[in-house]
């Protein structure tokens, strides 16, 4: 299982959302929940996210769709 999910609203927003417990712990912070999601603007800002996450080990289902 993936630790995060990305989501594309269609319109050039994405959405990544926490869904292990893994990832909802790694911000400083109180702990994320799953149903609390990320939005990112644009693609460069997403994929800044998940390059930095990558390099932390962690997983993202959806990376596809950032091109």
């Amino acid at each position: 299982m993936a630790d995060y999910q990305i989501k594309s609203n269609g319109q050039g927003s994405f959405g990544v959302s926490a869904i292990s417990e893994r990832a909802q712990k790694r911000a400083a912070g109180p702990p994320l929940t799953s149903d609390l999601t990320l939005v990112f603007r644009g693609r460069t800002d997403a994929l800044e996210f998940v390059t930095a996450g990558e390099a932390q080990g962690f997983t993202f289902a959806g990376k596809e769709l950032l091109g």
